[in-house]
């Protein structure tokens, strides 16, 4: 019969060291990773501005981030609002989008001129516009306006400020 052999103490010691020491190093590179990626975010507060905003709609508005990526303008004691999306396309593009939103039954309407690709979606009051950076990135950046009585000045309103936007890109 073999007797097993008992661990000795120090080792043990040795191993937990060892294993904090790599849990250490995991959860600094985590969050290296995070805030790389944080870091690399883009920013719709420096792509469609406040000044934009109320140089287009007139009147005075804040700015509020529920999220990263998300920017929303609201009108001070008003109904009105803009909301700004920038995300990484991620390998999608608009050209593969389009049709799924047709084949939807979404009207769609083709704006020419404006970033790499950009399209109104007047069921959404809504412009979305694809942009390759400097740096080979695809953004797609959605303006959407919201409480504006006309269609067209609501259309003319978020196509203005996605031409601002893009323009920054």
């Amino acid at each position: 019969m073999s007797n097993p052999v008992p661990t000795p103490a120090r080792s043990l010691a040795a191993r937990r060291i060892r294993f904090m020491a790599l849990l250490g190093a995991v959860v600094c590179s985590v969050i290296a990773a995070s805030a790389a990626s944080a870091a690399a975010d883009p920013d719709p507060g420096k792509t469609v501005t406040l000044t934009d905003v109320e140089k287009v709609l007139g009147g005075k508005f804040t700015s509020r981030s529920p999220e990263p990526g998300v920017l929303l303008y609201e009108e001070d004691g008003g109904p009105r609002q803009v909301d700004i999306y920038l995300w990484p396309a991620n390998g999608k593009s608009l050209a593969s989008l389009t049709p799924n939103l047709v084949a939807n039954g979404e009207p769609i309407e083709e704006v020419a001129g404006l970033g790499d690709g950009a399209i109104y979606r007047p069921q959404g009051n809504e412009a979305l516009v694809e942009v390759r950076t400097k740096s080979e990135e695809v953004l797609w950046l959605t303006v959407k306006v919201h409480n504006v009585d006309d269609p067209a000045d609501t259309k003319r309103i978020a196509l203005d400020l996605a031409k601002r936007g893009a323009a920054r890109l």
